[in-house]
């Protein structure tokens, strides 16, 4: 388990995103299509997937750029053997067109290292991709949280990697 996956589960934003798909699903009528973009810890969806199973909601994922190991693809598909629909997709917000028609879309990704201009065209795909909400799982872009998020990686890591990268 990597820093980033430390922290999303230290820091509970799991329960508090899935929330948010919930509230979109009961006002959604049909099934409900979901962007996750990109898929840093895929427990994460798969998660959500397992429980809106369990709680007979109707929710197709897509996950962008997630882990194309075998360990993952069995994951993926022991879920999907459940009755989950789950699709994976490689995207690349800077080279190519980003998919649209989703009900929600939810970004698992850091903007606070990206420059202002980077930040701001990554919304812009996002908001091109939703025909509903955004769910951004990012810390504020301050000079305090960042300082805080490279803090907390260094204490719950030993990869030295995760260390020099925040």
């Amino acid at each position: 388990m990597d820093a980033e996956q430390r922290l999303h589960r230290l820091s509970g934003v799991a329960r508090v995103i899935y929330r948010h798909i919930d509230r979109q699903a009961a006002i959604h009528s049909g099934p409900l299509r979901v962007l996750v973009v990109p898929c840093p810890d895929i427990e994460i969806p798969l998660a959500w997937a397992r429980r809106s199973l369990n709680a007979g909601i109707e929710i197709d994922y897509v996950l962008a750029n997630v882990d194309s190991s075998e360990s993952v693809a069995a994951r993926i598909a022991a879920v999907a053997d459940q009755g989950a629909t789950i699709e994976c997709l490689d995207l690349d917000f800077r080279r190519g067109p980003v998919p649209t028609g989703f009900d929600l879309v939810v970004s698992m990704y850091g903007m606070h290292p990206l420059r202002e201009v980077e930040a701001f065209r990554r919304l812009q795909s996002l908001i091109f991709a939703s025909d509903g909400p955004i769910v951004d799982c990012d810390f504020a872009r301050s000079s305090t949280n960042y300082w805080l998020a490279r803090f907390a990686c260094r204490m719950i890591s030993r990869d030295p990697m995760a260390r020099r990268s925040t």
